[in-house]
């Protein structure tokens, strides 16, 4: 696959932006193979993680508009 050019990376940064909210996470080493022997990527894992507690804590998520 060849390189983007500079107007989709920034198109990508825009959209990405836009769409989600970035959380940069350290984890100890052995965790990654743990998630992908699980048949999760770590993000998948986190994500379904804290999914999971926002429900068992009575939080619902917000959803941006599907117009902005």
């Amino acid at each position: 696959m060849g390189k983007l050019s500079e107007k989709k990376l920034i198109s990508n940064k825009k959209y990405d932006d836009k769409t989600y909210d970035f959380c940069g996470v350290k984890l100890r080493k052995g965790i990654k193979p743990a998630t992908l022997n699980a048949g999760y990527t770590i993000n998948g894992y986190i994500t379904r993680a804290v999914m999971n507690q926002m429900e068992a804590d009575g939080i619902t998520a917000i959803q941006p508009d599907a117009n902005e």
